[in-house]
């Protein structure tokens, strides 16, 4: 008897606990004007005026025109990235078996025919 109690006690306890901490990371939300997910190589772009982002593909292809500030892509997602004016992105093209590099700041436009390869932030 005493050790189901205990049981009952201790199953209580951390189900409070972690319902509290999951309940914090439903009111974060992010503020930037540009993201980047690292893991899949996508970008992600403010709407102006509103607390929307247009998320865009590694080769540069509109996938979704509004995503809410507030969702756990990228709220609470490990791999999302903040660009701020001192990152930039890493772009590659493949010409004739020879790769190009390009390296471009966040809030210029994605060239055609370059795929986003990786961010690139200072280290100062």
């Amino acid at each position: 008897m005493n050790k189901l109690t205990a049981v009952i006690i201790i199953a209580l306890i951390l189900g409070f606990t972690s319902h509290s901490f999951a309940g914090d990371k439903k009111h974060s939300a992010v503020t930037g004007n540009f993201y980047y997910d690292i893991a899949t190589g996508h970008k992600y772009i403010k709407n102006p005026g509103t607390n929307t982002y247009r998320e865009y593909s590694q080769k540069g292809k509109l996938l979704k025109n509004e995503i809410l500030n507030n969702v756990p892509l990228l709220a609470t997602n490990k791999y999302i990235r903040e660009m701020k004016w001192d990152h930039y992105l890493l772009y590659q093209k493949v010409n004739y078996q020879r790769k190009e590099l390009l390296v471009l700041s966040p809030e210029q436009d994605h060239p055609n025919g370059w795929v986003c390869k990786k961010l690139l932030i200072t280290m100062n």
